[in-house]
């Protein structure tokens, strides 16, 4: 069997869900099943999808024990009188007014009344926007992982990792390192029981009614919701980008329990319809699970005028390409066609914020084509989304969720990728605001530019 798209990966897994009984395996008095399907779905990704070119830069130890030290201190004078706990990464933020600014969660704690706290992946909150209600979760772990290197406290073993592994053998499937496979879904496992049990003393002590969580799927978050699930606490998935139907954290469960899972939060609160609708052709079978239409604050704060202008003097016909972290960011085809219209249309090159460290790389890449100066990635990137899509006439990406913003705001998206015609079927289908162009030919992307450029145009 062998492993081409997402397409591949979803059939392999809900082959796996059907016919095995993962719904009986149990670790730690909770259903272990999504731990090990969303670890074997982020390894099968990266395999096949991720450029795996930058390295995380890393601070040096005594930085790091000095951030250590300093988030225990703010948790020993935390403030506990919270109602809300949001958890997001320096990922989900953008650079507003120099800040980092969590653009889906600040909007929602500024407008509470009560106090709420954010759990931030980041090691430092010194360029935080309102730092007073920032802790730093990364680094209680980075000090729970110091412990666990003395003690073991956090094996990260389990049998079903083992079984799991011996079904994909029987599967044939022999892409597949079988050890690599089970080191990295251990290391997974690890970060869920340190985040568990982390979880358990800060919400113990806290005693929130809701907890937020940004991409539920990674590691350290499940082991919180598996925490606020024993808890009895209400746990909310934000929508932070496009799912599509062959998302695996979001889409085609096949086999959920009816009492629904301990890793899964209780609601998903998406941009749109849609996603809801997909969402809950699994989620309406069980009394845990369900998704609903909550809109975007990001988006609609822009649009109901709460957040102001750079200043920055815009050009026209800006053509915005979204990026993503891919083996092909920049294919040929795409190049060329930057180039047959670099007097006629301004190209802004947006990095995904897993790119930054692949941005030097990417210049050089542009320089070797001479593109370099004809291209803008620079304010493209660090300008926030919606005020560039004010004043962009067309949206290109492969499947970024970009795609649904630029929809809000009227712009049309054209989507060069396979997966993003599968990931906005719906849109394709019921909108003139998608369309798929997946030939590779410059002069075919010009040509599907320019029907679409002259039309936003004409509309505004």
């Amino acid at each position: 069997m062998e492993i081409n798209s997402r397409s591949d990966i979803c059939r392999l897994i809900n082959k796996i869900e059907i016919k095995y009984p993962v719904n009986e395996w149990m670790h730690k008095g909770y259903h272990i099943w999504p731990v090990l399907r969303i670890a074997l779905y982020m390894y099968l990704v990266k395999k096949n999808e991720s450029s795996d070119k930058g390295a995380a830069k890393k601070s040096s130890r005594l930085s790091q024990i000095k951030n250590i030290l300093g988030s225990i201190g703010d948790g020993f004078f935390l403030n506990t009188d919270v109602r809300n706990v949001y958890l997001g990464a320096p990922s989900h933020c953008v650079n507003y007014k120099g800040l980092e600014f969590n653009r889906y969660f600040d909007p929602l704690m500024d407008e509470k009344e009560n106090p709420s706290l954010y759990l931030s992946k980041s090691q430092t909150k010194s360029e935080a926007y309102k730092p007073e209600r920032h802790l730093s979760y990364k680094n209680l772990l980075l000090g729970y992982s110091i412990f666990d290197k003395l003690f073991n406290l956090f094996p990260g073993k389990s049998p079903h990792i083992k079984k799991l592994a011996k079904i994909i053998q029987d599967l044939q499937f022999a892409e597949l390192d079988i050890d690599g496979y089970q080191k990295k879904t251990s290391s997974f496992l690890k970060t869920v029981e340190k985040s568990y049990s982390l979880s358990m003393v800060l919400l113990k002590r806290i005693k929130p009614s809701k907890i937020l969580v940004l991409c539920y799927y990674s590691a350290d978050v499940m082991g919180l919701i598996i925490a606020a699930h024993e808890l009895g606490l209400t746990t909310i998935d934000m929508q932070h980008g496009g799912h599509g139907k062959n998302h695996l954290a979001y889409n085609s469960w096949k086999e959920v329990p009816s009492t629904g899972y301990e890793a899964l939060p209780n609601f998903f609160f998406t941009w749109d319809e849609a996603s809801a609708q997909n969402i809950n052709c699994w989620a309406r079978l069980t009394e845990k699970h369900t998704a609903k239409k909550f809109g975007n604050p990001w988006v609609e704060g822009w649009q109901k005028g709460l957040f102001s202008d750079s200043g920055y003097s815009w050009p026209e016909n800006i053509i915005l390409y979204t990026l993503q972290p891919v083996d092909k960011p920049l294919e040929p085809y795409l190049l060329k066609a930057i180039n047959e219209t670099k007097h006629k249309w301004n190209w802004w090159l947006r990095l995904h914020p897993r790119q930054m460290d692949e941005a030097e790389g990417m210049r050089q890449h542009l320089k070797q084509y001479n593109l370099l100066d004809e291209v803008n990635i620079e304010n493209a990137t660090n300008l926030p989304l919606p005020e560039i899509l004010t004043h962009a006439q067309v949206h290109i990406t492969k499947f970024s969720g970009c795609a649904i913003e630029a929809y809000q705001f009227g712009i049309p998206t054209i989507l060069i990728d396979e997966k993003g015609r599968n990931a906005y079927e719906n849109y394709i289908q019921s909108s003139r605001l998608m369309y798929p162009y997946l030939e590779k030919s410059s002069r075919g992307l010009i040509e599907k530019i320019n029907n679409h450029f002259y039309a936003a145009k004409k509309n505004n």
